[in-house]
C-alpha cells in the first residue's frame, strides 16, 4: 500500500524546495493558504495537477458546448426561416395549383361554348345552303316556265298576225301593219324583260342568304382559330407555374 508522500517501494519522497514553491504557488492561486507540508508535497502535487487537468477539460467542453449551442440556435433559426418559406411556398403552390384548375375549367367551359356555336352555326349555314339550293331551283324552274310562256306569246302573237293578214286579203292595209309593226317591235326587243316582283324577292333572299352564309363561314373561322390558340397556350401556362414553384 501506498501512503502519501510514499514513492512505491515504502520510502518518503520529499520534493526539492524549487518544485515546493511551485506547488505553494499554484495552491495560492487557487485561493488554498493551509500549510503544506513536505511530506505530503508529492501527494498534493498529483491532486494540484489533476485538478488543474479537469479545470481546462472543464473548460474546453464548456466552451464547446457553448459553440454548440450557438450553432444550434442559428440553425434552429435558419429552420424556422425555412418553414416560413416552405408553408409560403405551399400557399403559392395550392394557390397556382387552384387557379391552373379553374383556369382548366374555363378553357373547358369556353371549348364547350365554342363547339356548340359552332354547332349551331354549321347547323344554320345547312339550312341556309339548303334554302339557297331551292331558291335557285325555284328561280331556274320559274325562269324556263317563263321563256316557254313567252315563246308561246311569241308563237300566238305570230299566228294572230297571220290570220289577221288573211282575213285582210292584203298585205298592206292600213289597220293591219301599225299593228304587225308594233308586234315586231315588241318581239324582237333585245331589253331583257323585267323581273317580277317575286323574282326580285327571290334573288334579294338568295344574296341574304349568301352573305349570312360568309359571315357565318368567317365566325367559325374565328372561332375555331380563338380555340386553337386557347389549347396551344395551355400547356406553358402550365409549365410556367410549375417551374415557379
Amino acid at each position: 500500500m501506498v501512503t502519501p508522500g510514499d514513492g512505491g517501494d515504502g520510502s518518503l519522497q520529499l520534493l526539492p524546495e524549487r518544485q515546493m514553491h511551485l506547488l505553494r504557488r499554484k495552491l495560492e492561486a487557487l485561493s488554498y493558504t493551509e500549510k503544506l507540508d513536505a511530506t505530503s508535497g508529492a501527494l498534493v502535487e498529483r491532486l494540484v495537477d489533476d485538478l488543474v487537468h479537469t479545470t481546462e477539460s472543464y473548460r474546453t467542453l464548456k466552451m464547446q458546448a457553448a459553440k454548440q449551442a450557438a450553432e444550434t440556435e442559428a440553425c434552429q433559426s435558419k429552420v424556422e426561416v425555412l418553414k416560413k418559406d416552405n408553408a409560403r411556398l405551399l400557399q403559392e403552390n395550392n394557390s397556382l395549383h387552384m387557379g391552373l384548375i379553374a383556369r382548366s375549367e374555363h378553357e373547358d367551359a369556353v371549348e364547350t361554348t365554342s363547339s356548340l356555336a359552332q354547332r349551331k352555326m354549321e347547323d344554320e349555314m345547312a339550312e341556309l345552303l339548303f334554302f339557297k339550293s331551292e331558291s335557285v331551283g325555284k328561280m331556274k324552274s320559274l325562269e324556263s316556265e317563263n321563256d316557254a310562256l313567252k315563246k308561246r306569246a311569241q308563237s300566238l302573237l305570230a299566228a294572230a298576225n297571220e290570220t289577221t293578214k288573211r282575213a285582210a286579203g292584203v298585205d298592206d292595209m292600213p289597220a293591219v301593219t301599225p299593228a304587225r309593226l308594233a308586234l315586231s317591235h315588241t318581239l324582237d326587243a333585245p331589253t331583257p324583260a323585267r323581273q317580277t316582283a317575286f323574282e326580285r324577292a327571290q334573288r334579294d333572299l338568295v344574296q341574304a342568304a349568301d352573305a349570312r352564309v360568309s359571315a357565318l363561314e368567317r365566325n367559325l373561322s374565328s372561332s375555331r382559330e380563338s380555340a386553337r390558340k386557347d389549347r396551344a397556350a395551355l400547356p406553358s401556362q402550365y409549365s410556367q407555374a410549375w417551374h415557379s414553384c
